[in-house]
């Protein structure tokens, strides 16, 4: 058959002149079906009677009429122009694979036998025999179907590294011609551990960087061991996806994290630089106050004077609050456990919130006594400083009545740890705001946070600080009003 030239009548060698029989009718009776086919054109330029059944065609000039090309798939195009590659490099190969036709819409499979034919003219064409392909299950068409579809470069090579097989993806990607496995990874530096790997009928995975047809690409490859199905010989199946894209993107998103905790480190140093230059003119202020405070004022200057005062507070308390933020974020905030006495510490807790309790008429009120012996061993000034912020919260958003401060066990038990309640009967907090609210600049009503002041750090701090010795905190509702702030200390040690 590969000595064909012409076509449809196939008389490429003529029998001799005694021969009485038509070559011709011999190849249209044969129940194998035959076409040629052209790849320059894509179409079929001469088939026999069982082709044209094959393909549904009612005459030839039918058949040659169909543009192949826009029934193909670019699976299809892409293994059409695999095999012309190969029959370039060896004009007496054989393939044979297993093909799905759609002749009438209905997939149709053949066993296909393919060869090289020059059409004549230059021309390249290829001979195709093709017989129904009924002994093949489902299982198996769809597989092979599926290898010549996939994105996944795949490709078989033998013990040497040579090729055996490649797929469209693998040949869209490394163009055309059979090359050994060497020739793609050994300029990187890869091609060693996947020598040594397979050697042995390992596995080997690597994301490698190889040069392709669109440049240099990065490939997650993975090559494993196996035997040829064909000649049972040693072989190794490598299969790679292209990731390019993929770390193009992890790039970007490095590139912008590293830009983001850069700009979040200088920020951390211009709010602690900042901070600290503030907070000494502050003390001064607050200090010459408290001096002019024990002075001989009249009403009207004292008023002046507590202004000043309860201002600076104000701001101290603020600057103190971005500076403990600051230490939060670089992690600078240790525990440090001391002995101490829970009650004490309440008790100077409630003394720091007095004077301004005292100025809007509230009750502060302290359930503790039965903490009057206990010890406790835990870092007690980041305790006081969580309890001094709900103290000093429930203060500024009650406008009348009682705040208390109780302490109870932990799970009934000081031995445990201890909770820590700051109840008081102010705004209360809306439904749906009680995790929110702990959030770093959350203000759940901005009209009642501009006219009491803060910046919405506090609480966030109160929930950093705990969650470094790994307690809780939280918050539920009064009846009728008002909020309990609640968080828990887990015991490092505990007496009574």
């Amino acid at each position: 058959m590969n000595a064909i030239r012409s076509a449809p009548n196939l008389r490429a060698c003529e029998p001799p002149a005694a021969a009485e029989f038509d070559l011709g009718a011999l190849v249209d009776g044969l129940s194998t079906a035959l076409w040629l086919y052209d790849f320059d054109a894509c179409r079929i330029v001469w088939a026999n009677r069982s082709a044209l059944r094959l393909w549904d065609a009612a005459s030839l000039d039918a058949l040659r009429s169909r543009d192949l090309m826009q029934e193909m798939s670019i699976g299809v195009r892409n293994r059409l122009a695999q095999h012309r590659e190969d029959f370039e490099l060896d004009a007496a190969r054989r393939i044979e694979e297993t093909w799905t036709l759609y002749p009438s819409g209905a997939p149709f499979r053949v066993t296909a036998i393919l060869r090289r034919c020059d059409l004549g003219d230059g021309r390249a064409g290829m001979l195709v025999e093709a017989n129904p392909d009924d002994g093949k299950t489902p299982s198996t068409v769809r597989s092979a179907d599926a290898l010549l579809r996939t994105p996944v470069l795949t490709a078989l090579f033998d013990a040497n590294g040579r090729e055996l097989y490649a797929n469209p993806s693998f040949r869209a990607a490394f163009g055309p011609g059979r090359r050994r496995c060497e020739d793609i990874l050994r300029d990187h530096g890869d091609w060693a551990p996947f020598a040594e790997g397979l050697a042995a009928f390992g596995e080997h995975r690597a994301t490698v960087r190889v040069a392709t047809v669109a440049g240099l690409r990065w490939l997650d490859v993975h090559a494993s061991g196996c035997n040829d199905a064909v000649t049972g010989d040693g072989a190794f199946l490598l299969s790679a996806l292209d990731v390019t894209g993929a770390r193009r993107q992890q790039q970007r998103l490095k590139e912008a994290l590293d830009a983001a905790e850069a700009a979040n480190e200088a920020k951390s140093r211009f709010l602690a630089t900042m901070s600290h230059e503030m907070r000494t003119p502050l003390n001064g202020v607050l200090g010459m106050a408290s001096v002019l405070e024990h002075g001989t004022l009249d009403r009207a200057q004292a008023r002046s004077v507590e202004t000043i005062r309860r201002s600076g507070v104000q701001l101290l308390e603020i600057v103190e609050d971005m500076l403990d933020i600051v230490a939060l974020d670089n992690r600078a905030v240790e525990i440090t456990p001391t002995s101490f006495s829970p009650q004490a510490l309440i008790g100077a807790a409630i003394e720091g919130a007095r004077r301004r309790a005292e100025a809007k008429a509230l009750r502060l009120e302290c359930d503790a006594a039965a903490l009057r012996t206990l010890r406790f061993v835990h870092d007690a000034s980041r305790i006081r400083q969580v309890l001094g912020h709900l103290i000093d919260n429930a203060v500024k958003f009650t406008p009348s009545g009682c705040v208390t401060v109780s302490v109870e066990p932990l799970d009934g038990d000081f031995s445990r740890g201890l909770r820590f309640e700051v109840a008081d009967e102010g705004v209360g907090v809306p439904p749906g705001e009680e995790r929110a609210i702990f959030e770093r600049f959350h203000q759940v009503d901005g009209t009642i946070t501009r006219r009491q002041g803060g910046a919405g750090l506090g609480l966030a701090i109160c929930r950093e600080m705990v969650a470094l010795w790994a307690g809780e905190i939280g918050v539920t509702a009064r009846e009728p009003q008002g909020s309990t702030f609640w968080f828990t200390v887990p015991a490092l040690d505990a007496t009574g």
